[in-house]
């Protein structure tokens, strides 16, 4: 179970990546490039989860090794790709958001 906290921090998270790419990137030209926007964050997280996966294959080997070192590095390994999820999953939720206020913005 997630903690409420921890939700309320990665929502406030996502709001400030918002904030910080709006002033980067300019409005999507239109719903195709908002797609094609949110289509690569999807992707960036997909990668990241992908190499934790294979990480998990080799963490179990270790495991059933008996092999500590090695272990712990897979760990780290996952550690790393996990952090870097969440940041693209944060970047995610922004475009998202960036999305439905274009929506909201056109009415």
């Amino acid at each position: 179970m997630i903690d409420e906290g921890l939700r309320k921090a990665v929502e406030t998270l996502s709001w400030e990546e918002l904030q910080r790419a709006s002033k980067i990137h300019p409005q999507f030209v239109d719903m195709h490039h908002g797609y094609a926007v949110i289509k690569e964050e999807t992707e960036e997280c997909e990668e990241a989860l992908e190499v934790v996966n294979d990480h998990m294959d080799s963490l179990w080997y270790q495991v059933r090794n008996d092999n500590l070192e090695e272990f712990k590095i897979e760990a780290e390994v996952i550690r790393k790709y996990a952090i870097e999820l969440s940041l693209e999953a944060i970047q995610v939720a922004a475009v998202a958001q960036k999305l439905m206020d274009i929506v909201e913005e056109s009415k």
